[in-house]
């Protein structure tokens, strides 16, 4: 028995630690449990994880930038401060939220009802007459030079055929705009004064050898309303290409600044203000332009693909039809038809050589036809037919035989 006792003593002695091994186990188990939690809940030592293991809140934070909302502050706080992980996970919810209600609202901007459908063609065909204004105000200068005859008209009719015959017509014309509208709205003023019922004492039209009325001065009787409303009309075009060339400046300082704005450090590029929009948002800005119609688009390429075809026959036959009309055969018309017949004649004997010299014979075209237009423009002025026969010794039966005659306005 003595000696069992110590036996059992050392029995007991093993049996001792299997308790302990068990709680050794437990207390691992729980640590496990515990770590996974701390993972699942984004904790740590310092209440967050480090980049590498948590890719997730960052994403989130960039979406909730570009959505325009901000992370909770439950959400950036260690465990242990403020409601510990529970409320970092609440705040990420929340985001997601937001985040979720935010992409729904995109896509439903983004579905098109039947009525921008049938706006869109028309406003495309706004947006094509505001980029092709240019055009529009060329011959509305010429427009306003025929239809009040004058030497302050006379200049718009230079202007305008000088600015046809420069390749880059857009570009000049948009750059002349500020000072068409400035000269446009000088003789708006003298027409609206002119316009006044003043007496002949008041307001002459006649100087001591001067015809004011030959330099645009000119007083209308009857419903003096109606030239100035005219003139009016033809100021708005010279408007809209002002308007046109102000927005590509801005445009183009826009996207310098967004440029500049683009090289700085990506803290300053991506970072939001106080005072102004996100400056990815102005870089992507003058980036969006809307969508054209399809049907415009389809419209557009056919009729471009129909003046390639046959733009320069349609010239052609112009030339044709000023070489053939009035009653008379005269000079400039002679000229017209040789013009015809040099373009087809070279057309039907060599193709190669046709294309060679076309763009020679267009530019003797044009400026022979500017030609033309100065010459019979300024001899409808006072006392121009004794001008040319006492300056050039051409009598004025020769001067008609040219083609130079008055008519009757």
């Amino acid at each position: 028995e003595h000696n069992a006792l110590p036996g059992r003593e050392s029995d007991a002695g093993w049996e001792t630690p299997m308790p302990s091994s068990r709680s050794r186990n437990a207390s691992t188990h729980s640590n496990n449990t515990s770590a996974r939690s701390i993972r699942s809940s984004g904790g740590g030592a310092n209440g967050s994880l480090p980049s590498k293991l948590s890719p997730r809140p960052l994403q989130v934070m960039d979406r909730t930038e570009k959505s325009g909302y901000l992370l909770p502050n439950s959400a950036n706080q260690p465990l242990g401060e403020g409601g510990g992980g529970g409320g970092g996970g609440g705040g990420l919810a929340v985001v997601m939220k937001d985040v979720e209600a935010s992409g729904g609202e995109d896509e439903g901007e983004g579905e098109e009802n039947p009525l921008q459908r049938l706006i869109a063609p028309l406003i495309s065909v706004f947006q094509l007459v505001i980029r092709s204004s240019y055009i529009a105000t060329n011959i509305v200068m010429m427009a306003w030079s025929i239809t009040y005859h004058s030497w302050l008209t006379f200049v718009l009719l230079l202007w305008a055929c000088v600015l046809w015959m420069i390749p880059n017509q857009r570009a000049a014309m948009l750059r002349c705009s500020p000072f068409l509208v400035v000269y446009a709205e000088l003789l708006l003023v003298l027409q609206y004064i002119y316009s006044m019922n003043l007496t002949e004492e008041e307001l002459p039209t006649k100087g001591d050898a001067v015809n004011l009325g030959q330099i645009g001065l000119v007083k209308y009787i009857y419903l003096p309303v109606k030239p100035l409303l005219v003139k009016v009309l033809y100021t708005s075009m010279f408007w809209i290409t002002l308007r046109q060339y102000v927005q590509e400046v801005v445009e183009v300082s826009n996207k310098e600044m967004s440029t500049a704005a683009a090289l700085q450090p990506f803290t300053v590029a991506v970072s939001t203000t106080t005072t102004g929009q996100p400056v990815t948002k102005l870089v992507t800005s003058t980036q969006d332009e809307p969508a054209a119609s399809p049907v415009m688009q389809r419209l557009g390429q056919w009729l471009r693909g129909l003046l390639v075809k046959f733009w320069i026959w349609l010239v052609a036959i112009m030339l044709f039809v000023f070489g053939i009309q009035g009653s008379e055969v005269v000079i400039f018309r002679i000229m017209y038809m040789v013009l015809f017949l040099i373009f087809t004649i070279t057309f039907q004997l060599s193709y190669t050589s046709w294309r060679n010299f076309l763009y020679g014979f267009w530019l003797t075209v044009i400026v022979y036809q500017m030609l033309v237009l100065v010459l019979t423009y300024t001899y409808q002025f006072d006392n121009f037919p004794e001008y040319w026969e006492n300056y050039t010794g051409i009598p004025e039966q020769l001067q008609n035989d040219i083609g130079l005659e008055k008519f009757l306005f």
